[in-house]
């Protein structure tokens, strides 16, 4: 597996530069497969043939009927196995499929569009109706080849033309006439058009989101085309199916395309993802290596022919895809039980001399999935899609919603999700009129995909994609996938990736936690731990003199200590690691990781252009190559689409600082007449009884604001000392912004401040409330103020001589793509100014009060000068301080 959709090529020695966009050979999904027996009752039950007695216009007069197939007559005599009276009793549901004899379900039109309007999809999507002549596909009359030798070919036998000139249908395609051909139909209908996700608590709900793969749940809406246990295809049940996570890697077209194809049909030998095939003889090796902890499957329990369990008419003179005559495979297959019969295949297998070419595990579902990033620029000149072509049921969905509704057993049917289309219509974000009456709001509609008061897709959003695929009937497994999604996050289990790394410093005490999308091996763990290689590529933002980003840096960190794994779930695994930060010559790099930093594993490799690193040979334990390796067994062998990103997390205690120790203040007669008289009979509005200033903090080498003590805090608010003993951390007399609901208010007379002021320092958007006691414990008064994000950046951009010209690179999470440019610090100083009045604007009396402060700083990004001289990226979590304090309180007659 190489996924290089961000391959760096580029990086020499020292300071060379990043450079992003080189050929990305393939790009990886998620896939859970689960492997049913045939004997299961939604399995192999071969209704796209269904014809009861006397139905038009074939009456069962070839064998193709529900009571040939339920007698047996071809199984030595007696019943098939399986087929007996309960599946007898599912007529209904067999006769349902969509499908040519039973005239039910829809067809596909040669455009690649269903020909009937699909109420269970959004309007939008339901509207895209095809015009055109049904889609057919067929036995092909021209002879192909595979590995030398010659077969038999199926395809589409007509194919409309698309707008970009190119077809319509991907996919093989008859060239010249055909043997046989039939319409493409399929059963719509199958499934709701929400999918369900779990809650972090394992509450079924569509609310909130767990983990992708594990949390996800599809759900049947109606009893169609055999799915009468539908609850089990897609969930684990013991002794019901077995499961395999796994990659489903999806190779380049070519080199200069900007597709990625996978394409397995009836001409190549198919798809069968729980096998090995030998790729020249496609005889059946063993069962598909295992690459991941979770990989159990019932083995090869089918034959890959079609043999239905009735007399066919053609069955002497049928041929597989290699042209060898399959009519003896096909009654050795049905003498033994037939396909529902697990051992019949095997048993089929070891009289036959061609047997092994068709031993396959058929009978499996598979779940799909892919974190995909949106991009205005990536839909032009031609939109992203997502196309996949599958025999027996598929169906796709984007953030929740259906957007491919292809159920049922069918031959080869093509679907298509174009993105484009997707984000104009802001598709999972907001109600769409054609599924609201039934089914509300969709699922994902309140998560980050979605910006709240938008009518499309914003620009660097996530979404998700979701596919389910089953392979209930044996003969032919198709699977073909073309995309050309550019940015697609690392997947779970695939090669190990760095997802997130935070930074947490808590007073004195500082925390790296890494989290992966996989475990890694221990004993990998500890060969990282013992050895002095750099087992993590940084790269971080390159400056000139005036500070300006001008490239990127590659530095390499070791990691010298690691704690055991901490699964949290859809974040992952999350590993605590300490480590040291080195040039590419192994030197120190004093400043350690960064917010804003990039991170991904080095690994050893021979592409000329990853030695180009100059890191690869330091991957190396004991003199030999070393790589990182999950737990599973899959081992880094590329860099990832997405690196992780490095965020600060900041957790100094809020330091609420009195601004004056005085208790005596001037008269506030004239103020408070005011207020009074704004009052009214509800009293003053909790915004009215105080004030706010804000004050941007200047970058000083050595001082971070966010941790100074309550003393260093009380220098910025006080004069400058005449001894110089707080130079330099005095901010600007000016405040930056002002805040009140009523107007200014306080004042200073007598060298007095006529409010009671308190001060904290923040770098988020926040809201303060301050209540009010008399000594006896009765309210006075209330103080609430809010400074929105907005306002918050707007008054740091007042700020005058701090604007500093160094920038921490694109926003990754508020504003994806905007440069992040510091203020000053980044950080503002607070001063909350209450009024000495009451609820009702009566003035204070005399006496000791009671101050109740609570502080929320909201979940925040942000540029941040550390220690005044390095911008640095950041990322403020949700803080809540609440302090209370006793201060008196004096009216001076100053009149």
């Amino acid at each position: 597996m190489e996924q290089r959709n961000w391959l760096v090529a580029g990086l020499l020695i020292g300071t060379t530069s990043l450079a992003f966009g080189a050929p990305v050979s393939s790009t990886d999904l998620d896939i859970v497969i689960r492997d049913f027996q045939p004997n299961h009752p939604d399995f192999e039950n071969f209704s796209e043939e269904y014809v009861s007695p006397g139905d038009s216009p074939s009456p069962c007069t070839s064998g193709m009927c529900r009571d040939n197939i339920y007698n047996g007559t071809v199984c030595g005599g007696a019943r098939c196995v399986g087929y007996d009276d309960t599946w007898y009793g599912f007529e209904a549901l067999h006769k349902s499929c969509g499908n040519g004899r039973s005239k039910t379900g829809a067809q596909i039109g040669q455009d690649g569009y269903p020909m009937l309007s699909n109420p269970f999809l959004p309007s939008y999507l339901a509207s895209m109706v095809s015009a055109a002549q049904p889609l057919e596909y067929g036995q092909c009359t021209e002879d192909g080849s595979f590995n030398g030798r010659a077969v038999t070919k199926r395809g589409y036998t007509k194919v409309a033309t698309g707008s970009d000139g190119q077809p319509a249908v991907h996919g093989a395609t008859c060239t010249g006439g055909t043997v046989w051909e039939n319409p493409v139909y399929y059963t719509p209908g199958m499934v709701m058009p929400y999918l369900l996700f779990s809650d972090v608590d394992g509450d079924a709900s569509v609310t909130g989101q767990d983990d992708m793969l594990d949390g996800v749940t599809i759900v049947k809406l109606q009893d169609l085309c055999d799915n009468a246990h539908f609850e089990q295809w897609y969930s684990d049940v013991p002794g019901v199916n077995k499961r395999t996570n796994t990659v489903l890697t999806i190779p380049k077209e070519n080199e200069k395309s900007t597709f990625y194809v996978i394409d397995y049909n009836y001409n190549n030998g198919g798809y069968f993802p729980l096998d090995s095939i030998n790729p020249q003889t496609m005889n059946w090796v063993s069962a598909a290596e295992c690459k991941t902890e979770v990989c159990d499957t019932w083995g090869p329990q089918s034959l890959s022919i079609f043999c239905p369990p009735y007399d066919y008419q053609y069955d002497k003179d049928q041929t597989d895809f290699l042209k060898q005559n399959t009519y003896d495979l096909c009654k050795g297959w049905l003498n033994n039980g037939g396909p529902r019969e697990p051992t019949a295949a095997l048993n089929a297998v070891a009289t036959s001399g061609i047997g092994l070419s068709h031993l396959r595990n058929y009978n499996f579902t598979m779940m799909g999935y892919a974190k995909f990033k949106y991009n205005e620029l990536n839909q032009t000149p031609n939109h992203e899609v997502f196309e996949f072509t599958g025999d027996d049921d598929m169906w796709i969905f984007v953030d929740g919603v259906l957007v491919v509704d292809l159920g049922g057993t069918h031959l080869s049917a093509p679907g298509k999700v174009d993105i484009a289309v997707l984000a104009a219509n802001n598709h999972g974000c907001q109600a769409d009129p054609g599924l609201v009456s039934f089914m509300g709001n969709p699922p994902l509609m309140n998560e980050a995909n979605c910006v709240p008061g938008t009518t499309k897709w914003q620009n660097n959003t996530w979404h998700h994609l979701h596919f389910f695929y089953a392979d209930r009937q044996t003969d032919g497994s198709n699977m073909y996938i073309r995309t050309s999604l550019s940015e697609i996050a690392p997947t779970k289990y695939g090669q190990p990736s760095i997802m997130d790394f935070i930074i947490t410093i808590n007073g004195d005490t500082t925390t790296n936690s890494m989290f992966l999308n996989s475990e890694l091996d221990p004993g990998v763990v500890a060969g990282m731990v013992m050895g002095d290689m750099p087992s993590i590529l940084v790269v971080r933002n390159k400056y000139d003199v005036s500070g300006r980003v001008i490239g990127k840096d590659t530095l390499g960190y070791v990691i010298t200590a690691m704690s055991e794994p901490e699964n949290r779930g859809a974040d992952g695994f999350m590993y605590e690691i300490k480590g040291n930060l080195v040039d590419v010559n192994g030197q120190p790099v004093s400043t350690g990781l960064l917010g804003g930093d990039e991170l991904a594993f080095n690994f050893p490799s021979a592409d000329p252009t990853v030695e180009g690193y100059n890191w690869n040979s330091k991957m190396t334990y004991g003199g030999a190559p070393f790589s990182i390796v999950s737990k599973g067994g899959k081992s880094v062998d590329a860099f990832p689409a997405e690196w992780g990103l490095i965020t600060l997390n900041v957790k100094p205690k809020t330091v609420i600082v009195p601004q004056d120790k005085s208790i005596d203040r001037p008269d506030f007669d004239a103020q408070a007449h005011e207020l009074s008289g704004m009052a009214g009979s509800n009293g003053l509005p909790d915004s009215a009884t105080g004030e706010l200033l804000l004050t941007a903090l200047p970058a000083v080498t050595g001082q971070d604001p966010l941790t100074l003590s309550d003393e260093q805090l009380a220098l910025y608010t006080a004069a400058p000392a005449t001894d110089g003993s707080n130079a330099g951390l005095t901010p600007s007399t000016t405040p930056v912004a002002y805040k009140s609901s009523t107007g200014p208010r306080c004042f200073t007379a007598g060298g007095n401040e006529s409010c009671v002021s308190y001060a904290f320092t923040t770098t988020q958007p926040f809201k303060v409330n301050v209540r009010v006691f008399d000594h006896l414990g009765h309210f006075v008064s209330q103080y609430t103020q809010v400074v929105t994000a907005d306002e918050f950046t707007k008054a740091l951009q007042k700020a005058t001589g701090t604007t500093s010209t160094a920038s921490c690179g694109e926003s990754k999470v508020v504003n994806p793509g905007t440069p992040l440019m510091p203020k000053g610090s980044g950080a503002m100083l607070v001063t909350v100014k209450m009024y000495p009045v009451t609820q009702e604007g009566r003035k204070l009396g005399t006496g000791p009060y009671i101050y109740q402060m609570s502080i929320i700083k909201e979940e925040y990004e942000y540029c941040y000068m550390q220690g005044g001289t390095t911008p640095s990226y950041s990322y403020m979590r949700y803080q809540r301080t609440s302090e209370t304090y006793r201060r008196g309180y004096r009216r001076l007659n100053t009149k």
